[in-house]
C-alpha cells in the first residue's frame, strides 16, 4: 500500500485558497486531493478535466479557474488530508471521521447548491449539510473516473441549468 507525500494536503490547500471565490454559490465536495500528487486546482486531475468540459462552455472565454471562481463555484474536500490510497473499509471510516470538519467548513461558506463528486461520500456530505444547518439537500454525481465519465457527464449534465442559475443569480 502507498502512502502519500505529506506536502501533497498542504500545496493542495495552498491552491485551493488560491481560488476561494469571496461569495460561495456552489460547493463541489470531492472526496480528498489525490494522494499523488493532481490536483483539481493545479489543473491535471480527472476532476479538472471532467469538470471543465462540462461547465468552461457556460463560463465564457479566458482562464477557467478566473471563470469558475467569479461565478461563485469552488470545490473543497471531505477529507483535507488524501485518503484515495487506504482501503475501502479505511476510507469510509474517514469519510465519517472527516463530517464534522466539512460541516464547520460549510458554516463559513454557506453556499446555496452542494454536489458530491463521488457517490460513495454523499452520505457523509448530506450528514455535513445537516450538522451546518443549511436548508439545502446536495446532490452527487459519479466520480470521472473508472470507467464512470459518461455516467458523470450525464448526470452533472442533468444538475447544470440550475447549478448555473445559482451561479448567475
Amino acid at each position: 500500500m502507498r502512502t502519500p507525500d505529506a506536502s501533497v494536503a498542504i500545496n493542495a490547500e495552498a491552491l485551493r485558497a488560491r481560488y476561494r471565490p469571496g461569495t460561495i454559490k456552489v460547493l463541489f465536495v470531492g472526496e480528498s486531493a489525490p494522494a499523488g500528487g493532481t490536483f483539481f486546482y493545479a489543473g491535471n486531475s480527472q476532476v479538472f478535466y471532467a469538470l471543465r468540459e462540462a461547465l468552461a462552455p457556460h463560463l465564457g472565454p479566458g482562464d477557467f479557474f478566473a471563470n469558475f471562481q467569479a461565478s461563485g463555484f469552488f470545490l473543497d474536500d471531505l477529507s483535507l488530508e488524501p485518503i484515495d490510497w487506504q482501503t475501502a473499509s479505511q476510507r469510509k471510516r474517514a469519510h465519517a471521521a472527516n463530517v464534522a470538519s466539512l460541516a464547520e467548513r460549510l458554516r463559513a461558506y454557506r453556499p446555496k447548491a452542494v454536489v458530491a463528486l463521488l457517490k460513495a461520500i454523499e452520505p457523509s456530505v448530506i450528514q455535513a449539510c445537516r450538522q451546518a444547518a443549511l436548508a439545502i439537500v446536495p446532490s452527487a454525481v459519479p466520480f470521472p473516473g473508472n470507467g464512470q465519465q459518461a455516467n458523470f457527464r450525464r448526470e452533472l449534465g442533468g444538475l447544470l441549468p440550475g447549478l448555473l442559475a445559482i451561479a448567475h443569480a
